[in-house]
């Protein structure tokens, strides 16, 4: 599937089948490999900058493996970015912008869940076996 951008650019859409036909760099593991180890409250764009791509970075030397992310949203309006990161199996791509003006796109894969207190019944079955699984 594909978007439409605002000028009528088509690209495809972003999720784990678009992977391998992206011209950036992408997950180099197997992100079903993935167990969350870290359960982050508020997925913001600092915490996507920054603590999700060194996890990112990690992984993709192949460490980590059970340091994925669940995100955790408790405001209401943290129900938008759980169906936006849902859209696109959790992944989103970060764009860094050089100081000689150049910029470097890339996928971050380390989130993979993503929870939205005030919405999802299924929060009470779900955080046990998060936590379970962090040991």
């Amino acid at each position: 599937m594909d978007s439409i951008d605002e000028i009528g650019r088509r690209s495809p859409m972003l999720c784990n089948g678009s992977l391998s036909g992206l011209t950036v760099p992408v997950p180099a593991y197997d992100r079903s490999n993935l167990r969350v180890g870290i359960v982050h409250i508020g997925v913001g764009g600092f915490h996507r900058a920054h603590q999700a791509v060194y996890l990112d970075r990690l992984m993709n030397k192949g460490h980590a493996f059970d340091g994925g992310i669940g995100g955790m949203g408790v405001l209401p309006s943290d129900g938008a970015m759980r169906d936006a990161m849902a859209s696109q199996d959790y992944l989103y791509t970060l764009v860094v912008k050089n100081p000689d003006g150049s910029t470097e796109a890339r996928v971050i894969g380390s989130i993979i869940d993503f929870l939205h207190a005030p919405d999802d019944q299924g929060c009470a079955q779900v955080m046990p076996s998060w936590l379970q699984s962090l040991g």
